[in-house]
């Protein structure tokens, strides 16, 4: 895995975890970023030995459920309802390329992923369906699915209606997760 400047293995991730756990009130982690999928072998490992430990883990796709499960044959939960197509799928070239790279990820890589998945937020983020009102949401085409028992509780008592703003600084380094304002146009 790259992080910032070097690789990782996932031991090291692993390791990582274990420290961040005896330093801070860790709750589960998140992979996103790039396409999670396409290393899913490697964060399922991951994922596998967060979950090990209490940990959620929540995945951040651009790829949809649904053409997940038809890569992967994995099967939701039943409270799961999987749609025909993806919002506005047919006939659109972008749609078309996202099935296209749906069919190069590893059929048993992106299976184990989703065993240990517990929410997932999926579908592409679309600047012209931005919206700013669900929390980890960042445009009306994506929606959160809970997979796990311990998705479930995850979100027990958590506000998904508002989106909230996270700021960090570690060490010298400012992290910002969020959108706290209406108009990104800035980020072009």
């Amino acid at each position: 895995f790259k992080s910032g400047p070097c690789w990782l293995s996932v031991q090291q991730i692993c390791t990582i975890i274990d420290q961040s756990l005896q330093n801070s009130a860790l709750q589960g982690v998140s992979f996103l970023g790039g396409e999670p999928f396409t290393q899913a072998g490697g964060l399922a490992s991951i994922g596998r030995y967060a979950g090990g430990l209490g940990l959620s883990v929540m995945v951040f796709t651009g790829h949809t459920l649904e053409q997940l499960c038809s890569r992967s044959g994995w099967q939701p939960p039943d409270r799961i309802e999987l749609a025909a197509t993806a919002v506005d799928a047919a006939n659109d070239p972008f749609w078309e390329r996202l099935e296209r790279l749906v069919a190069e990820l590893d059929p048993q890589a992106v299976l184990g992923l989703l065993e240990v998945c517990d929410l997932l937020v999926d579908g592409p983020y679309l600047r012209e369906l931005h919206q700013r009102d669900r929390r980890w949401i960042g445009s009306a085409n994506q929606q959160l699915r809970v997979l796990s028992q311990r998705g479930k509780a995850e979100l027990e008592g958590e506000s998904l209606s508002t989106n909230h703003l996270e700021i960090r600084l570690v060490n010298g380094a400012l992290s910002i997760n969020g959108f706290p304002i209406e108009d990104i146009s800035w980020l072009r």
